[in-house]
């Protein structure tokens, strides 16, 4: 799987090198935000810049001109942790740019994902789709990604209070609903172009039969609030 079980070597100013499945790289600011789990088994990772908000420019989350795609392997220079109350997986992305290890199919990706999934029905921390920022001075949440995969999902096109399209996805963990918005680029523009509506799992040509595997991540805040969002999709 490329990764090999502690795998990993130390780097200059106390920094280190991991290999990373790549399971988000989604849209943030302008720019992207990039997570994913380390394959040797030790949690997840999102890259981030030594910025205010950490996002990294669409360079950054690319490798020979392609953004890096959902269940590449990749390996990334990390320069030191950065821990936000509301997101405890940061690290500064070094100015070594990141190498393409290569691209698993989701059923070897499989025995990784399968080990991270979590069953709910809280998810991040409570079932709403938000949480204040400033509850995270007093008690700093234990982690702001998710890899979870729910039951009685469908995606919703809509538009925003801004009045842009939107996608969301609607669905049941462990009998809890959620509607959160879905900010995989990928995803998105398989929905680019449709009418308001609600359309089944299968709406974009997947079948009926696969898996589907929602990563959920916490957002920075926006206007005092982290947001729960569907930063990536992938199908078994």
């Amino acid at each position: 799987m490329g990764g090999r079980p502690g795998d990993q070597a130390p780097l200059r100013g106390g920094g280190v090198e991991v290999e990373l499945l790549c399971l988000a790289n989604s849209q943030k600011l302008g720019g992207r935000c990039l997570a994913g789990l380390r394959t040797d088994g030790q949690g997840w990772i999102r890259p981030v810049t030594n910025t205010p908000s950490g996002t990294l420019s669409i360079r950054q989350a690319s490798i020979a001109g392609a953004e890096i795609a959902l269940l590449d392997v990749v390996r990334a220079d990390l320069a030191s942790a950065r821990p936000e109350p509301h997101q405890p997986e940061n690290h500064i992305l070094a100015s070594t740019p990141l190498i393409f290890v290569e691209n698993l199919a989701p059923t070897e990706a499989l025995p990784l994902l399968s080990a991270a999934i979590e069953r709910g029905p809280d998810l991040l921390r409570g079932a709403t789709d938000r949480i204040a920022r400033q509850s995270f001075d007093a008690r700093p949440t234990q982690h702001s990604l998710s890899l979870i995969e729910p039951a009685i999902l469908r995606w919703v096109v809509t538009t925003s209070l801004r009045g842009n399209p939107q996608v969301r996805g609607v669905f049941s963990l462990s009998g809890t609903t959620y509607d959160l918005v879905v900010t995989d680029l990928v995803w998105k523009a398989r929905f680019g172009g449709r009418d308001v509506g609600t359309y089944p799992p299968d709406a974009t040509g997947t079948n009926r039969s696969n898996r589907v595997l929602l990563v959920i991540s916490l957002s920075e805040p926006l206007n005092g609030m982290c947001y729960k969002l569907i930063a990536g999709v992938i199908v078994i």
